[in-house]
Parts: structure tokens; C-alpha cells; sequence
């Protein structure tokens, strides 16, 4: 099967992508922004309002354009290679057991299968970018704003502060940035109204795709082999609720607990019951033969399992696997929006010296944050994951 590792990584590649659009479009308001600042007269500022806010809107729809299109190659080329993967790994328990196997280019149904599941994320790609947006707090609350609504509430902010003395050109642009910093590229068309940014929302597309493709072709696997029995793989740093992971479970419950009955078996200390639909999950099932001897035994299992709650201490705190693993996501999350505030200060060239300043500082703490990253998962024993952080691709 793909295993925790190539299910953690794959998404990798269509986030940087994201990453990239959002610093992009960062970059691109406070540039406009600094255009701006310079006009005096009312009239002429709601003129060169109206023309910055139409290129804007023209360009911002060829960059997502340009970036959407080579992440469709990316997405078909990753599925495609994963049910192949699937697909192979799974031939030599049909062999074994003297199952016809038709390789996956002959295989209709395995082939549309796959190409369904493509279709549908890069339909969630679509709407992601468009209804991409930023969220700013005011006084009724956390409200949505799309871009050129935002990019025309900060330069119309920046105008009045400077011309009334209020703030500094120089202020008004670091506020600016942070603001958009703070709040992240976001999208909103989830139905119960919930806010991510723009490359956790894309990570969940893939990922969930991912997921779907996996399990679906399990469940034709075990069609064919005529077996009813599943094995989840296990990974390290899983969540609490996840310590069924390397376990079996049965349709009829018969030789192994169902799945509903695996995942209560092994709650959180909190009481908290996981599943493998859960968002950002590692685990994968795959179909095996009743009689066929598990990866793990229950005594490795548990040994393993003592192994995740041990703690390692860092800068006089304690973290298990599983919290390890979540600080160095947060390690992660913080440099990507350092990664943000250093594009919206690259964006104002002529911002002046104080904005030159917080563009060396802003590099400056992320040198900082790069090594604690560093610091940090060597003393927690985990591999470093700088490519979530620093794009570096050329769409």
C-alpha cells in the first residue's frame, strides 16, 4: 500500500503551490498600497483606486489560473502514480492465492475510479481559489473579505491614517502587512461556514482524495479476494484517539472486533473515539486474508505504544510523540507566515527606511525560527520537514 510516510508527503507539492499564492498576492496589495501612497487629492485617489483595483483583479485571476494549472498536472500524476502503487502492491496477495490479476492499465474499473476521485479534487481546488479571501476581526466579529474588497479597505485605511497624521506611511504599510499575515489567504466554502487558510484547505482536498482512493480500492481488493477482514497501518506520532492503528477489524465481527468496536476500543484519555475518516489522517486500511498473520502482534503493538507516551524534554517542556509532532507543525505554521510578513515588507521597495528595517527583522526572525525548528526536532528525534516551509518551485 502508500504507507503513513507517502500519504503525510503527498499533498506537500500542491500546498507549496498555495503557499506560493498566497505570499504572492501579499506581496502584490502592499506594492499597490506603496503605489498609492503618495496621492493627495481625493478625486484623483478614487481614480487611480479604480484602475489599481482592475489590474489587481485581472492579474490575481492570471496567477491563480497560471498556479491552477500546473497543479492539475501535479494532481493527476499523484493519484495516478498512487493507485498504480496500490494497485501493484496488492498483486502479490492475489498471486498468492491464485486470484486472476489484471494489471492496472487494463483494469476499467480501477482506472475510473481513479480518475473520479481526480476529478473531484481538483473541483475542490477550484473552489478553493474561488473564494479565497482574508478574515479581519472588527467590531461585530470575524468578518470575510475577498481580495479586492480587502486590498480597497487597506488602502483606503492607509490613506486616511497618513493624511491625518495618525500613523506614518511607514506604520500604516507594517500594519498592513501584519494584518494580512495574521490573517492567512482563506477560503470559506465550507457549508458549516468554517475558516482555514488557503493551504490547509488545499492540503484537506488532496488529502481526503487520497484517503477516498485508498480505502475505495481496499474495498474492491476485497471484493476479489473474497475476504472480509481489513488491517489499518500503524505510524508513529499518531493522535491519542488514533492507538488502534496496526490493528484488525471485520465486517461481521466475527474473528476481529468490527470497526466501530476497534475505534472504541482504544479512546483517548480524553474519552475522545478516532476514525480513519478523521481530517489529516495517516492511516490507511487494506484488505488481507483472514488467515494470513498480521504486520504487528498485540505485544508489539503495546511496546510500540509505550514507546509514544515517553516524553523528551525541550527548553523545560516535556513532549510524548504525538505532541512533539504537533509542536513542530506549529514550528512549521509560524515560519509560513514569517514567509508572509517578509513578502508583504519585499513588496513596499519604496516603503522607506523604517519599512527596510522590518524587512531585516522579519529575515532575521526567521533565521530564528529556522533554528529552533532545527533545535527542536533533533532533540524530539523527528525528521526535520523544511519542504512545508520554503517553497522554492518555478510554475
Amino acid at each position: 500500500m502508500l504507507g503513513p510516510l507517502f500519504l503525510q508527503q503527498a499533498p506537500v507539492e500542491i500546498v507549496r503551490l498555495m503557499q506560493r499564492l498566497q505570499e504572492w498576492t501579499i506581496r502584490e496589495i502592499v506594492r499597490r498600497i506603496t503605489d498609492s501612497g503618495v496621492v493627495t487629492s481625493t478625486a484623483e485617489y478614487q481614480l487611480t483606486l479604480l484602475m489599481e483595483q482592475d489590474v489587481f483583479d485581472v492579474d490575481f485571476k492570471k496567477e491563480i489560473q497560471r498556479i491552477l494549472n500546473l497543479s492539475d498536472i501535479e494532481i493527476n500524476k499523484l493519484f495516478n502514480e498512487a493507485a498504480n502503487a496500490n494497485y501493484i502492491y496488492d498483486r502479490r496477495a492475489f498471486q498468492a492465492r491464485g486470484i486472476p490479476f489484471v494489471p492496472f492499465e487494463q483494469n476499467y474499473f480501477v482506472r475510473q475510479m481513479a480518475r473520479g476521485i481526480i476529478e473531484n479534487t481538483q473541483g475542490s481546488m477550484v473552489n478553493i481559489t474561488r473564494s479565497m479571501g482574508f478574515s479581519v476581526r472588527t467590531p461585530q466579529g470575524i468578518q470575510f473579505r475577498p481580495i479586492a474588497q480587502f486590498y480597497q479597505s487597506e488602502l483606503d485605511s492607509a490613506i486616511v491614517k497618513v493624511a491625518s497624521g495618525v500613523q506614518t506611511f511607514e506604520e500604516a504599510i507594517k500594519e498592513a502587512v501584519v494584518r494580512m499575515s495574521d490573517s492567512g489567504l482563506r477560503t470559506v466554502d465550507y457549508e458549516s461556514g468554517h475558516v482555514d487558510r488557503i493551504d490547509v484547505a488545499a492540503r484537506r482536498a488532496v488529502m481526503g482524495g487520497m484517503r477516498d482512493l485508498t480505502n475505495r480500492q481496499s474495498e474492491f481488493n476485497a471484493e476479489i479476494m473474497e475476504s472480509t477482514v481489513f488491517e489499518i497501518s500503524w505510524h508513529g506520532g499518531h493522535r491519542p484517539s488514533h492507538a488502534w492503528g496496526g490493528r484488525r477489524f471485520e465486517i461481521e465481527g466475527i474473528l476481529y472486533p468490527t470497526e466501530d468496536e476497534l475505534y472504541k476500543k482504544f479512546p483517548s484519555p480524553e474519552g475522545i473515539v478516532g476514525a480513519l475518516e478523521d481530517y489529516n489522517c495517516y492511516h490507511e486500511k487494506y484488505a488481507v486474508f483472514s488467515d494470513s498473520p498480521p504486520t504487528y502482534s498485540d505485544e508489539e503493538l503495546d511496546r510500540m505504544e509505550r514507546e509514544e507516551k515517553k516524553k523528551k524534554r525541550f527548553e523545560g517542556k516535556e513532549y510524548d510523540a504525538y505532541e512533539a509532532r504537533q509542536q513542530q507543525r506549529y514550528l512549521e505554521r509560524c515560519m509560513r507566515k514569517q514567509k508572509s510578513v517578509i513578502a508583504g515588507f519585499e513588496g513596499a521597495k519604496d516603503g522607506g527606511a523604517d519599512v527596510d528595517k522590518e524587512l531585516r527583522n522579519a529575515r532575521l526572525k526567521m533565521g530564528m525560527l529556522r533554528q529552533k525548528y532545527g533545535a527542536f526536532s533533533d532533540a524530539m528525534g523527528i525528521p526535520k520537514e523544511m519542504e512545508r516551509v520554503v517553497t522554492g518551485l518555478v510554475a
